[in-house]
């Protein structure tokens, strides 16, 4: 029982756990699946859409933790929304339609560069330092070479070496390692933030909890 209250204990060995737990999963299905790994509605698309919708959430969720500070939240507002989007997108697929008027690989170079502004801002506003801005870094480094193994398919250069699918399969291990990255920054970050919530008291004497917006 000490033993299992020294791991719950750590929320970084409790989401490692569950991260592994979670491409373990992912690996499972997508061997079992007839449907490439690449294309829409495979398990990996599945799992890694649902990764970017608990990114969302928890960006939600410090938009309340900050709600103190109304510009803090509007941005992690703004961040929950656009990753909401992107969700959509990788899910159903919505960029491939860009197709039909332009290449498909240009939503998703205005994506990374966003991510790119994005995290920027958050990184300078919260002044996030340590593991949760190590996990974006590597997040971000890792969304970058998703998005060179996109565009080496031929499109923009070619990377192929004759083989299209084992870069296709190359392209989705990238996503995926960079929405693990994304989602463990935003959740030790959240924790971190929620830790700093305050017991004070109201004025009939009654303790609440309320966010501890300058701890964090």
């Amino acid at each position: 029982m000490e033993r299992l209250t020294a791991i719950t204990s750590r929320p970084g060995v409790l989401l490692a756990c569950f991260l592994a737990c979670y491409a373990a999963a992912t690996v499972a299905f997508q061997s079992i699946s007839k449907i490439p790994s690449w294309v829409d509605g495979s398990p990996v698309d599945i799992m890694n859409g649902s990764m970017i919708w608990m990114t969302c959430l928890a960006a939600l969720m410090m938009s309340f933790v900050r709600s103190g500070k109304p510009l803090l939240s509007l941005i992690w507002l703004a961040g929950a929304g656009a990753l909401g989007i992107v969700a959509l997108d990788e899910l159903f697929g919505m960029h491939e339609h860009a197709s039909k008027i332009r290449d498909d690989d240009d939503p998703k170079i205005l994506m990374a560069l966003g991510a790119g502004v994005a995290l920027s801002i958050l990184v300078y506003v919260e002044k996030i330092r340590r593991a949760p801005l190590a996990l974006l870094i590597i997040g971000f480094a890792l969304h970058c070479i998703y998005l060179m193994t996109d565009l080496g398919d031929g499109d923009f250069f070619d990377i192929t070496f004759g083989n299209s699918d084992r870069l296709r399969v190359t392209e989705e291990l990238f996503e995926f390692a960079a929405m693990n990255a994304y989602l463990s920054a935003f959740v030790l970050f959240l924790l971190r933030a929620v830790v700093g919530y305050a017991s004070v008291p109201n004025p009939d004497g009654r303790e609440v909890n309320r966010p501890a917006i300058d701890s964090a």
